[in-house]
């Protein structure tokens, strides 16, 4: 089991365990057909779909996943 550090960095920042990895976890789940568990703590879950969700064309800002018009 990973051990995440618990921080309160405005960034959602991989190995951490925070609010702003929730909001990231909960703008990925609201586009996302493919749903993560929702813990605060940005592990390969939380960075696979967000990966995913950039090769796609989609950004994240300001709490939403947003994906650019074509």
């Amino acid at each position: 089991m990973a051990t995440y550090k618990k921080t309160t960095s405005p960034t959602a920042i991989y190995g951490e365990n925070s609010a702003a990895n929730l909001a990231l976890q909960n703008a990925i789940n609201a586009v996302s057909p493919n749903k993560i568990t929702v813990d605060s703590k940005y592990g390969d879950q939380t960075k696979g779909a967000y990966d995913a969700l950039v090769g796609q064309g989609y950004t994240y800002a300001n709490g939403a996943v947003t994906k650019a018009p074509v």
